[in-house]
């Protein structure tokens, strides 16, 4: 009997040494649909020039008071009632209203900085050898010059594939009006 338990005791030790020294804890998986935001930091991260200013000890408690909180924007109506249903079943009283804003529609692919047309042409060619066959030259404007497109795309992950695809691209995201 004796030997069972420090059997046991010794198992129970290597686990714990494996689970806490060897094993380490996977990755969470990334969600794309917040991989593109900023990243969070705490007051204490940042520099003491970018600091906000402190509320020293003075305590505060929550009043009866309504609050307005502001959530969207929304691609379209259908989406705006689905969060305000969803606000519904949290408890919270949601209005909704129409505004002018700027929405998230994807990513756009493209090669910039093309001198001339003989310049996106040759471009042209050389990505076709390297199986990109659906890159389309793209008018050149008084501001953005002359470019070639690469695609567009709705995942920020399908976009870097393709902007990794040839070294001179670039992904940007694209956005369109509301309301």
């Amino acid at each position: 009997m004796r030997f069972v338990f420090f059997a046991l005791l010794f198992l129970n030790l290597a686990y714990f040494a494996w689970s806490h020294w060897i094993d380490a804890p996977r990755p969470p998986p990334v969600n794309e649909a917040i991989a593109h935001l900023p990243q969070l930091k705490m007051a204490g991260e940042l520099p003491p020039a970018g600091r906000p200013p402190g509320h020293g000890t003075q305590k505060t408690a929550l009043n009866d008071s309504a609050g307005c909180w502001s959530v969207g924007p929304f691609v379209d109506p259908a989406s705006g009632a689905q969060a305000a249903a969803l606000l519904k079943a949290k408890g919270f009283d949601p209005r909704q209203r129409a505004e002018q804003g700027q929405v998230a529609v994807g990513y756009w692919v493209y090669v910039g900085r093309l001198a001339s047309q003989a310049e996106a042409d040759r471009a042209l060619l050389t990505l076709e050898r390297n199986g990109i066959r659906d890159a389309l030259v793209m008018p050149e404007t008084a501001d953005t010059g002359r470019r070639l497109s690469l695609g567009f795309y709705s995942e920020r992950s399908r976009a870097d594939r393709r902007d990794s695809a040839r070294k001179s691209a670039k992904a940007s995201s694209r956005t369109r009006s509301t309301g």
